[in-house]
């Protein structure tokens, strides 16, 4: 049975209730992300990491030509990168944004490791990665 609750939106702002965080198990410290339509008018909430999992975000603009962003996938793969969620889209004539949340607890390299192997496929164009 589905559980509903109503709240207030405070500001730019409305807080998720406590009984929602225990529907989706998630706790203080944790990453969820939100998905919205403007059409449908709804959101939906996924959660994804605990604060234990070691994790980066990942923003890379490639050039757009079929393949490239499975060549970064596979170049991740390789790395022992999980990918815990991404999203990306055409941001100009030829030029595709794709960003990512990364898993990297078990990737034996650094972040500036990960960093110089996604600048080794020709088509991308930048790379920006941060842990988190």
């Amino acid at each position: 049975m589905p559980i509903y609750t109503i709240r207030k939106v405070g500001g730019k702002e409305v807080t998720i209730p406590t009984e929602m965080l225990e529907v989706l198990g998630v706790n203080e410290g944790d990453y969820i992300t939100f998905r919205g339509s403007k059409t449908s008018k709804e959101v939906t909430v996924t959660p994804l990491v605990t604060p234990s999992t070691k994790t980066a975000e990942l923003k890379v603009l490639l050039q757009n030509v079929p393949g490239t962003n499975a060549n970064v996938d596979a170049v991740l793969g390789k790395l022992g990168i999980n990918i815990l969620f991404g999203m990306g889209g055409l941001v100009e004539n030829n030029v595709y944004s794709s960003a990512k949340l990364l898993d990297i607890s078990t990737c034996p390299c650094s972040v500036k490791d990960v960093r110089k192997e996604l600048e080794k496929i020709p088509e991308v164009i930048d790379v920006y990665i941060k842990e988190l």
